[in-house]
């Protein structure tokens, strides 16, 4: 964590400084960044079900029955009478008739009573028999086909189980799209003012991610985090050293923010694709008296369509200081309309969402660190009690952070157990083959481990704090990587704080890209793309890591989109530059890497093997440090941004598309 010492403030900054070492924390450089997965559309298709409506009104819609044989000598009704006996005297002598296969069931008719609705002055039946009576024998068959003691409520829907085959495979390769097309279609606006010591006033804009991101028919939804930088910096001494620059803000506990340094309630957003306009949605804020459950939600990180209904999720504010009751967070829309809520509580840290082998599963955490994957079993089709249906599947050691389907199995790359060294840092782990009807409880056990990123990086110091990167299937094989927080790593000497600063900031790696495919005997093999040769299992084939920029440290995004495969990358060089004014650090240290362009990169490759930059820059923002999300729907590729500079008038979250 790097710390800013303010002596025009009294002296209490160095203080604190000197008090903070003395207890044993570890002072780090101010990381930046989110250690999140991105957001897909998901299609679950069409759910059988049975509706109550589907058993229609017996005495409404009657068919005639067959006429008695000839040779039967025909029953004639006793005229009919306004009663409450609903049941002919004549009908119990039809189970005589043994060639009326229909009769017999008429006792277990629930309609008969209609009978007496028949006009009082009815006249004298004629020989041939009624209209209603025909229609009332015909219909039995389609009565009994409900057991009549099961109410047609508690019938159960049938459940999709899915039929295997090969995955999709990957189109051919349209046209590489340009930076030129990409146009901006939201951005946040400020939300606060900022007067500094030296009375300077700032415009604050604290929504700093598109966190989440997903589309039904009609629209996009954007789900934000606030002040993500000084959400980070939480853990590592942010909340009492804070950070102001020009250009960003973490306020202090002692300056007025709160314990979850400088967070702010987070938003949903929806923008109508026909009338392209944007709509907050704050249905989960509740009011004064009864706040939503966006007051105990960190951000709204994950999200997932299924036909109509639109799911988005998130962690709770006790994620950053491990307080249990502050769990993940759920709301859903369906067709737009608001649907309902849900905290919940044994599990935190709500990630990727995936739609595989027609059932939905995310990744998420215990309270102990353990990884978990979550199967959702809700009906969108009869909400909203059945909604808030979840199932455990998978145990994996670390957070799940991104899951994709392949070859009939669940592969999940894992987050850093520990901030502070000592975890299992980033593995890649598989599920069983997956059954017809998904994995359930009995497969929690039975994931195994494919790949360790200690194997590519030996050194502990770093390999540790190394987490697993966006995933997706291309071309019959999954491509991944890495992402590494900025000035995390162990330092020799930590009451040297320029030094330990400096030695963090060496020892961040920037990213690798990796590919793995299954051979015939479905063994998992993993081949280093970009990397540095660590010394390690692996040496890089195709050139050096973060696509030779060493401050894109993140492998944030991807997605498949006109048979190309995009990836979003975080570029922290502007981070560095800015913090180096903040704690007026020297910058012209040994080892120093001169900056390139300031900005997200977005890379794309048609085969996996030729890797081509489309832009550089952030889309032309320098303040955008992340391309946070990445989503194609097949005519569009949506893209959106990580931006923390809440006091920059370019800060804050932005959407973008092409094909617009």
């Amino acid at each position: 964590m790097l710390v800013r010492i303010d002596f025009e403030r009294g002296g209490s900054s160095a203080g604190r400084l000197v008090w903070l070492l003395a207890a044993g924390a570890t002072v780090v450089l101010a990381a930046s960044c989110s250690n999140n997965a991105a957001q897909s559309t998901i299609d679950l298709g069409n759910a059988i079900e049975v509706r109550p409506a589907d058993v229609v009104d017996a005495a409404a819609d009657l068919p005639p029955p067959p006429e008695p044989p000839p040779d039967v000598p025909r029953v004639e009704p006793e005229p009919v009478e306004p009663s409450p006996e609903p049941v002919p005297e004549p009908v119990p002598d039809v189970p005589d008739v043994p060639d009326v296969p229909d009769v017999p069931d008429l006792p277990d008719l629930p309609d008969v009573p209609d009978v007496p609705e028949l006009p009082p002055d009815l006249p004298e039946p004629q020989p041939e028999p009624g209209p209603d009576l025909v229609e009332l024998v015909d219909l039995a068959p389609e009565i009994v086909d409900v057991p009549p003691d099961i109410p047609p409520e508690e019938v159960t829907p049938v459940e999709q189980c899915w039929e295997w085959g090969p995955d999709p495979a990957t189109p051919a390769a349209g046209t590489l799209l340009t930076q030129a097309e990409f146009k901006m279609v939201g951005k946040a606006k400020p939300d606060e003012t900022y007067i500094n010591e030296k009375g300077k006033k700032f415009d604050k804009t604290n929504q700093a991610y598109v966190w989440s991101l997903t589309r039904d028919a009609e629209r996009i939804w954007v789900g934000t985090v606030a002040n993500t930088m000084c959400l980070v910096l939480t853990p590592f001494g942010g909340a009492v050293l804070g950070y102001e620059s020009d250009n960003a803000l973490c306020l202090t506990l002692a300056e007025g923010s709160n314990i979850f340094a400088d967070w702010r309630i987070p938003e949903i957003w929806e923008y109508n694709l026909a009338t392209k306009t944007w709509t907050q949605r704050k249905e989960t804020l509740g009011t004064a008296e009864n706040p939503g459950i966006a007051h105990e939600t960190l951000g709204w990180r994950a999200s997932f369509t299924i036909g109509d209904l639109v799911i988005i999720s998130g962690p709770g504010t006790g994620l950053l200081w491990g307080m249990p009751g502050y769990g993940n967070s759920f709301a859903a829309y369906k067709n737009g309309e608001f649907v309902g809520s849900l905290k919940q509580t044994e599990y935190n840290d709500v990630r990727r969402w995936v739609n595989y082998g027609g059932q939905v599963y995310f990744g998420t955490q215990l309270w102990d660190g353990t990884g978990v994957v979550m199967r959702w079993n809700g009906d969108e089709s009869a909400l909203p009690d059945s909604l808030w249906q979840f199932q455990d599947v998978g145990h994996i050691e670390g957070e799940a952070a991104w899951l994709v389907g392949y070859h009939q199995r669940l592969y999940a790359v894992t987050w850093p157990t520990s901030f502070v060294g000592g975890g299992s840092g980033f593995q890649v782990w598989r599920s069983p083959k997956i059954p017809p009807c998904g994995l359930t409880e009995d497969h929690q056990e039975q994931w195994e481990m494919v790949f360790a990123y200690s194997d590519y990086d030996p050194d502990p110091t770093t390999n540790s704090l190394a987490g697993g990167g966006a995933m997706e299937v291309f071309h019959d094989a999954i491509y991944f990587g890495s992402m590494h927080v900025p000035f995390t790593a162990a330092c020799k000497n930590p009451l040297d704080f320029v030094g330990c600063a400096l030695e963090k900031y060496l020892k961040t790696a920037p990213l690798s890209v990796f590919k793995l495919v299954e051979d015939a005997q479905g063994d998992a093999q993993v081949e280093a793309l970009f990397g540095k040769d660590k010394g390690g299992s692996y040496s890089p084939s195709l050139g050096p890591g973060g696509f030779g920029n060493f401050y894109n440290n993140y492998f944030w995004s991807v997605s498949v989109h006109d048979g190309w495969l995009y990836i979003g990358t975080m570029d922290y060089s502007f981070f560095t530059a800015d913090a180096l004014t903040a704690y007026a650090l020297p910058g012209n240290f040994g080892g120093f890497v001169p900056y390139q362009k300031h900005g997200f990169d977005l890379w794309a490759t048609p085969d996996g093997e030729q890797w081509v930059p489309v832009a550089t820059d952030g889309l032309g923002n320098p303040f955008n440090w992340g391309a946070r999300h990445l989503m194609s729907d097949g005519q569009h590729l949506w893209l959106g941004t990580a931006n923390p500079f809440n006091l920059n008038p370019k800060g804050g979250w932005e959407l973008w598309g092409t094909g617009l």
